[in-house]
C-alpha cells in the first residue's frame, strides 16, 4: 500500500507542476504604416495561425468622450507587428461596439450585433468584411433575430455560426432591457438564420463566454445586465440541440462570479480572466476549467501581470492567448458621480510555457538620475523603461530609448508616464541612450547567456547515471510507473 500511495503522490506532483507552469507576458509590438491601434474595449476579435484580428469597439477622446470606431487591426504574433486597415464600402460604415467577429475558412469575416454610436440603438444587421480587411458589406440575411449585443458566436463545421443569448442596448445603463436565452444558427453559405428549438432550461444572459469543445459549446458566466451576475457553466450539444447544466467536480474551487471576462482555450483547458465582479469592481484573477473532468482551478500565473479590467477578449495564436486593451476605469451605474471610463492599449499574452518576456527588469528613465545605468541579468528576459519625468517628479519631459550596440531597436517618443518594453533573448552587452538627452541618459545591459537545457540529452548510460539525464517530469513519471507496477505485481 505504501508503494501505491507514493505513486499517487508522484503523479499528483507531476500534474501540479504542469498545471502551475503558466505565465503572462507584456508583448512589445511595432507598427506598420505608422498607425497605432486606438485604445478601446468592447471590440470583436478573431484569430488564425499567427494572425490576431480586432475590429471596432469603444474608444476615448482626450476629453474623455466615448465613441465607437470602425478601425480594423491585425497583429502578427510572430513578428509582433500591427497593421491597420481603413474599411470602405457602399452606404454608411457601421460604428459598433459589443458585437462579434467571426473568421470563416474562406478568409471572410462575419460581423453581427453590437450597439451603434448612440449607445441606445442595437445593431440588427449582419456585415461581411473581405479577406484583405478593406471592404465591409451589408449582408442580405433572412429570418434575422431581434437586435442584440453581448451575445456569443461559435463557428461549427466551418459553415454555421451559433449565436447564443445577448440583450438589448438598454442593458448597458438600465435594468429595463430584454435579455435572451435563445440559440440561432446562421448558415454562412445561404445567409439564413434558423431559431434552434433547444431544450434543457438554459437561463437568459449576455456578456458571457462561450467555447467549442468537441461537439459541445460551453457557456460560462455573464449576467442579466446589472441585475445578476453568474458563475455557472452550461453545455449545448450541437447535434442533439439540448442544454445541460454542468456540475463542477467535487474538488473544484469556486468559479468566479463575473461577466465581460476574457476566455480562451488551450487544449482541453478553458481559461477565464478578469471581467466585471457582481459588485461592479473589476477582477484580475485567473481561473481554469478542465473540461475533461469539469474541475475548476484557481491559477497564480508568473510574469508581468495586467491590471484589472473588463470588456476585452482572448485570441488564440501560436499556442498562447493574446489579450488587447479593455476598460480599466470604474462604472457604478447611471448618474453616479464617481463613474470613469478609461481604456488601455496594452497587449498581453498568456500561455502554459515560459515566455522570453516572463522576467521583467524595470528602469526608471528620468533626467539627472539615468546617467550610466548598468543592469545585469540572465537571458531570456525583458527590460522596461518607464518615463518617470511626470508628476510628482516633474512637469513632464519626453524621452526615447535607442540601442547603439548589441541590438537594433528604437522606442520612439516615450511621453511622461509611458513605457517601452524590449525582450532580450541572447547573452551579450547592450548599450542604449535617450536620443533627446544622450549626454545624461544612457546605460548598459550586461546579459548572461541562458543556461543549456538538459531536456534533449541524447547520451544514455546505465544505472543511476541514466536516470540523472532525464528531465524532472519524465523522472517523476518513470518512478511513479515503476512503483505502480511493483504494487500490481504483489497482488
Amino acid at each position: 500500500m505504501t508503494q501505491l500511495f507514493l505513486a499517487c503522490v508522484l503523479v499528483c506532483l507531476v500534474a501540479h507542476a504542469s498545471a502551475q507552469n503558466i505565465a503572462w507576458t507584456r508583448v512589445t509590438t511595432s507598427i506598420t504604416g505608422g498607425v497605432t491601434p486606438s485604445v478601446r474595449d468592447f471590440y470583436g476579435s478573431a484569430s488564425s495561425g499567427d494572425q490576431v484580428y480586432i475590429y471596432g469597439g469603444n474608444t476615448q477622446s482626450d476629453n474623455q468622450t466615448v465613441f465607437q470606431i470602425s478601425e480594423f487591426n491585425t497583429l502578427n504574433t510572430t513578428t509582433g507587428t500591427w497593421t491597420t486597415a481603413v474599411l470602405s464600402g457602399t452606404g454608411t460604415i457601421p460604428l459598433l461596439a459589443g458585437h462579434t467577429l467571426t473568421l470563416l475558412p474562406s478568409g471572410q469575416f462575419v460581423v453581427y450585433g453590437g450597439f451603434l454610436a448612440s449607445f441606445s440603438v442595437t445593431n440588427p444587421a449582419v456585415y461581411s468584411i473581405n479577406q484583405a480587411a478593406t471592404i465591409i458589406t451589408l449582408v442580405n440575411s433572412t429570418n434575422t433575430p431581434p437586435p442584440r449585443l453581448g451575445q456569443s458566436a461559435i463557428l461549427v463545421d466551418n459553415t454555421t455560426i451559433y449565436y447564443i443569448g445577448g440583450c438589448t442596448a438598454e442593458t448597458i445603463f438600465t435594468t429595463n432591457a430584454t435579455v435572451y436565452a435563445d440559440v440561432w444558427a446562421f448558415d454562412t453559405n445561404a445567409n439564413t438564420f434558423t431559431l434552434i428549438n433547444a431544450t434543457g432550461g438554459f437561463t437568459p444572459r449576455c456578456f458571457h463566454n462561450a467555447e467549442l469543445f468537441g461537439r459541445n459549446i460551453y457557456v460560462f458566466g455573464g449576467g442579466a445586465g446589472f441585475s445578476a451576475t453568474y458563475n455557472d457553466v452550461w453545455m449545448f450539444n450541437v447535434d442533439g440541440k439540448n442544454w445541460t447544466k454542468v456540475t463542477p467536480a467535487s474538488n473544484s474551487v469556486t468559479a468566479p462570479v463575473v461577466n465581460n471576462a476574457a476566455a480562451g482555450k488551450l487544449g482541453s483547458n478553458w481559461y477565464i480572466w478578469g471581467g466585471n465582479n457582481a459588485d461592479g469592481t473589476k477582477s484580475k484573477n485567473l481561473f481554469k476549467l478542465d473540461t475533461t473532468t469539469n474541475t475548476w482551478f484557481a491559477i497564480t500565473p508568473t510574469g508581468d501581470q495586467p491590471t484589472a479590467r473588463r470588456y476585452m477578449n482572448f485570441a488564440l495564436s501560436n499556442n498562447r492567448l493574446y489579450m488587447f486593451g479593455g476598460e480599466i476605469g470604474q462604472f457604478f451605474g447611471t448618474g453616479n458621480s464617481s463613474n470613469t471610463f478609461e481604456y488601455t492599449i496594452d497587449l498581453f499574452s498568456l500561455g502554459d510555457f515560459p515566455s522570453p518576456q516572463a522576467n521583467i527588469y524595470n528602469v526608471d528613465w528620468r533626467l539627472k538620475l539615468s546617467r550610466n545605468i548598468s543592469l545585469s541579468f540572465q537571458a531570456p528576459a525583458s527590460v522596461r523603461w518607464t518615463n518617470r519625468d511626470s508628476p510628482p517628479y516633474s512637469s513632464g519631459v519626453p524621452h526615447t530609448v535607442n540601442f547603439t550596440s548589441g541590438l537594433s531597436a528604437f522606442s520612439g517618443t516615450i511621453n511622461a508616464g509611458g513605457n517601452f518594453l524590449q525582450a532580450i533573448t541572447v547573452g551579450g552587452q547592450y548599450s542604449f541612450l535617450c536620443t533627446i538627452h544622450p549626454g545624461i541618459m544612457f546605460g548598459t545591459l550586461n546579459v548572461a547567456a541562458a543556461p543549456p537545457t538538459n531536456g534533449t540529452t541524447t547520451t544514455r548510460t546505465s544505472g543511476a547515471s541514466a536516470l540523472a539525464t532525464l528531465p524532472r517530469l519524465e523522472l517523476l513519471l518513470l518512478l511513479a510507473s515503476l512503483l505502480v507496477l511493483g504494487f500490481v505485481g504483489r497482488l
